[in-house]
């Protein structure tokens, strides 16, 4: 795993940034859309997929399905990934787990993390990465941006091309102009002969821009295949159906 950057002030994450982008100059830019993998939840997507901008994911607190998702979506993608996170957040929840976060198709070695002790800091980090081209995605975690703070990261992500993916702890009640809101939760596996099963989700479309509708679905993680599957049995359905 890269080194952390943790900058003491705002200089720090300027010259780090800026060092990001002199070593991602040359590099082949990203595709533009990220698909699931999953047929039934591209088609929910009025892009077929998620394209650039700010993609929110919250899970209940304590729960790591949000970032276990938005890392399987992530993984697909070509290029480093930026996780910004706060000074507290690092210190309750340490460094991303290598082998965890390898069995869900990212490989250690394209993480770089950045720390800010402030939120100003942390806001500007993550706005410099999504001008940032080259980039598999930028993570912010310990972070709620207010409205004008979303606004000025989704222009930087039309800007730049990229994706952001705001992990978010409950169910935010801010406005926000976040393309897609989702809600994951983990689920227990289905059981199987040699050990424990493969990681479950429940992964809920909160609220789709463009006019996506919401739904919810039960998905699990094939490592090996690295790729998402719905789990036999269990089918999309409109969220006013769920108990």
């Amino acid at each position: 795993m890269q080194p952390h950057i943790t900058p003491l002030r705002a200089g720090r994450i300027a010259q780090a940034m800026a060092l990001l982008r002199e070593g991602l100059s040359t590099s082949a830019e990203t595709p533009a859309r990220i698909r699931t993998g999953m047929a039934e939840i591209d088609a929910a997507l009025p892009w077929g997929g998620l394209p650039p901008g700010l993609h929110e994911v919250a899970a209940a607190h304590g729960d790591a399905a949000n970032a276990g998702f938005a890392i399987s979506l992530i993984g697909r993608r070509p290029g480093p990934v930026l996780w910004c996170r706060s000074r507290r957040t690092a210190l309750e929840t340490g460094d991303p787990y290598g082998p965890g976060i390898a069995g869900l198709g990212l490989s250690p070695d394209r993480l770089i993390l950045v720390e800010a002790a402030k939120p100003a800091e942390l806001l500007w980090a993550i706005e410099e990465g999504m001008r940032t081209k080259g980039l598999a995605a930028v993570v912010a975690d310990g972070v709620t941006p207010d409205l004008t703070a979303s606004r000025r990261l989704q222009l930087a992500a039309e800007a730049g091309g990229g994706l952001l993916f705001l992990l978010a702890s409950g169910r935010q009640s801010t406005v926000s102009t976040a393309l897609t809101r989702w809600f994951a939760a983990s689920v227990p596996s289905r059981p199987e002969a040699d050990g424990p099963g493969r990681p479950c989700w429940k992964i809920e479309l909160w609220r789709c821009r463009g006019g996506g509708r919401p739904r919810d679905w039960v998905v699990e993680w094939d490592d090996a295949a690295l790729s998402l599957s719905m789990v036999p049995q269990v089918a999309d359905r409109p969220l006013a159906a769920t108990g």
